[in-house]
């Protein structure tokens, strides 16, 4: 099936009874589970293990600084290509050694995992909780890694719970209800100053209505977990998110709005929707 074919089936009308949002998520899943995830070879069954093997060892292998956290790229050959940091890959590799850890327990993955995070700590801890983009310290901070680092958090919690990773979903969930929220608004910011302060300007006006629906999602992950989450603060992520963020004529959710509501980026890229 070709591309325009696959587009065309994706947002068709939704099924009689469904509705908003609903709607969206029901339309959404169909066509990623009927007519993109096969074209992807998702429920292969051919040497799916070996492969993610393979890649989890290259990445051990050759991704891996000496001060445990994993460098930004790597030339084919594994020869270091740009050495530098970056908040959002530390999240991810966490992430993915979590996953990976329960599929086949290698004791190596959690090791990995507990050093990138102790290296954080070490090289990029914020006084106010968090972490810093590098070292020395620049604007803007970010709370988008910080998302992913949350998720990795809860990953961890549900394949191998240790006071770490506790620590460190505590630690966030309580910078996301004290920083990152505007509490006039109930939306989440993307970018801010060296203190967790809004970032003057445009920067610190702007939200993602994906990453609003995300974070509502993991708080409430981390209140199941036991954390301490209101549960008006995760309605309000989502409220903010559904009110503006959502084009209900395309049934999809929006790119970039200004903290008033406006639209700032009206495209739908893929990963706002699987958000």
């Amino acid at each position: 099936m070709n591309r325009d074919a696959i587009r065309t089936r994706a947002f068709a009308e939704p099924e009689p009874g469904t509705t908003g949002i609903g709607a969206a998520a029901k339309a959404a899943t169909n066509w990623l589970f009927s007519e993109v995830l096969p074209l992807w070879a998702v429920g292969w069954n051919g040497s799916w293990q070996a492969l993610a093997d393979n890649g989890l060892d290259f990445m051990l292998d050759h991704h891996l600084r000496s001060d445990g956290l994993m460098r930004f790229k790597t030339e084919v050959d594994g020869a270091p290509h740009d050495d530098s940091v970056d908040n959002y890959d530390q999240a991810f590799a966490i992430f993915a050694l979590a996953h990976a850890y329960a599929v086949n327990r290698d004791p190596r993955f959690p090791l990995v995992a507990l050093a990138i995070l102790a290296a954080l700590r070490r090289e990029r801890a914020h006084p106010l909780g968090g972490f810093l983009e590098a070292i020395p310290g620049r604007a803007p901070l970010l709370s988008n890694p910080h998302m992913h680092l949350f998720e990795a958090a809860l990953a961890w919690l549900d394949v191998a719970p240790t006071k770490e990773w506790r620590e460190l979903a505590q630690e966030i969930g309580v910078l996301c209800q004290t920083r990152f929220i505007d509490s006039a608004t109930g939306a989440l910011r993307e970018y801010f100053q060296g203190e967790w302060a809004p970032r003057a300007g445009e920067e610190g006006q702007i939200i993602e209505p994906g990453h609003q629906f995300e974070w509502a999602w993991l708080l409430a992950r981390w209140r199941d977990h036991g954390g301490d989450v209101d549960l008006s603060v995760i309605r309000g992520l989502y409220a903010a998110a559904d009110a503006n963020g959502v084009d209900r004529t395309r049934s999809l959710a929006l790119g970039e709005l200004w903290m008033d509501g406006s639209v700032k980026d009206a495209g739908a890229r893929m990963w706002p929707q699987t958000e």
